[in-house]
């Protein structure tokens, strides 16, 4: 049994966002050779920023590299030697400057975008909520809710300003000091605050 109980929904817009950001870098990059005819692909994305000088040796070879009298040049070697346009060029040097996008598998290539695959959306929530994993669990968290709504409804109505006084009020706190056999134990006083 797991069920959730708590779900930081800000932290897990923060983290999608800044997932988001950070990946609105690689997109623009991505747009541009996309617009030079280059083929951009799940299979290939990954390549595009870990080697995108292998990249777009693949591409403009059509995969099979620059031959030379029966031997393959290396990758380096072969971009060096091709008259690519300096465009291109540029934009292999971004993608080399750019810090590398990394855990490929928290991303996914759809509709011309990098996007965050659903697997990771669902571990970015998950990691910002709290789950009762026992029935005991969940049994105490009901009870603190009931518990919790009781004591604001009380607050309300002693009017106070500050929940540690309404509890020290109510319940004594400061008297029961560090005590562990120590119980909660009503205040009697605290109705006087009703006159």
């Amino acid at each position: 049994m797991k069920q959730a109980i708590f779900k930081c929904n800000s932290s897990i817009e923060r983290v999608k966002k800044d997932a988001l950001d950070r990946i609105k870098i690689y997109n623009d990059l991505i747009q541009i050779l996309v617009n030079k005819g280059f083929k951009i692909t799940n299979e290939n994305i990954e390549m595009v920023f870990s080697n995108p000088k292998e990249y777009v040796l693949d591409q403009l070879t059509n995969g099979t590299g620059v031959v030379i009298n029966g031997i393959k040049v290396n990758v380096i070697k072969a971009f060096e030697l091709l008259e690519i346009p300096h465009e291109i060029i540029k934009i292999v040097n971004e993608l080399e400057s750019t810090p590398m996008l990394y855990g490929f598998d928290r991303y996914t290539y759809e509709n011309g975008s990098i996007v965050l695959t659903t697997a990771e959306v669902k571990r970015i929530e998950e990691s910002a909520t709290i789950f009762a994993e026992t029935s005991e669990q969940l049994e105490v968290w009901n009870k603190l809710n009931e518990v919790a709504s009781t004591l604001n409804s009380i607050s309300n109505k002693l009017k106070f300003n500050n929940d540690l006084q309404f509890l020290s009020a109510c319940f004594g706190f400061n008297s029961m000091g560090n005590n562990p056999n120590a119980t909660f134990k009503t205040d009697p006083n605290i109705i006087n605050r009703l006159k």
